[in-house]
């Protein structure tokens, strides 16, 4: 009803992106994301670092990719008038090819990796910035449990940070007992608190 560009924006961007920005004004930042669905999240984060002239690493863990037909006809180019360079980024990723580009002399590397986020392999504290996106705790509890905050916990860097829309308590508890320190903010529209978590430095 709120739409999900405004909560994208505030959950992800605002909360995620700029306040980790805002904090260390670095002139990269490694993104991770649980669930790159339709992609937005990720246009949004490249739309972001070509206006803060900052390098950026993208990486999503996806189980089930939507259909490539299907993705280049959700119109996100067009609503969000993104350019040739970034368009194309945007239907590499929903066909899974890795992408190194520069943009307006900003660097770009983004990838979407299919499978299991739980059994996968990852790397010790390679990214700076979460979004953790994945479908609510009654739909997939396994994505919201101790196992996977732990997870979490093992690939950011310290002093990153984790955001999403959820604000259940379990889950903040959850963060907590893996070593996060959680806070509860603002939400987008149409609802009342939302989560982010921090890794100690």
């Amino acid at each position: 009803m709120h739409g999900a560009l405004s909560e994208s924006q505030h959950v992800f961007i605002k909360s995620g992106l700029d306040h980790y920005f805002a904090r260390y004004h670095p002139d990269q930042i490694r993104v991770f994301e649980m669930g790159f669905g339709t992609g937005l999240n990720a246009v949004l984060a490249i739309q972001y670092c070509l206006e803060k002239k900052i390098g950026l690493h993208y990486l999503a863990s996806e189980l089930n990719m939507l259909d490539i037909d299907l993705a280049k006809n959700l119109f996100i180019p067009e609503l969000l008038e993104l350019s040739e360079q970034e368009t194309k980024v945007f239907h590499n990723l929903h066909e899974v090819e890795k992408t190194n580009k520069v943009i307006n002399h900003v660097p770009i590397e983004a990838q979407v990796c299919i499978g299991d986020f739980l059994e996968s392999s990852w790397e010790e504290s390679f990214a700076d910035v979460i979004f953790y996106d994945a479908f609510g705790p009654r739909t997939q509890p396994e994505l919201w449990d101790r196992k996977a905050t732990d997870l979490c916990f093992r690939i950011l860097a310290p002093g990153g940070l984790l955001t999403t829309y959820c604000s259940q308590g379990q889950f903040r508890r959850n963060l907590q007992s893996s070593g996060f320190h959680t806070e509860k903010i603002p939400g987008p529209p149409g609802k009342r608190e939302m989560t982010r978590a921090i890794k100690p430095i």
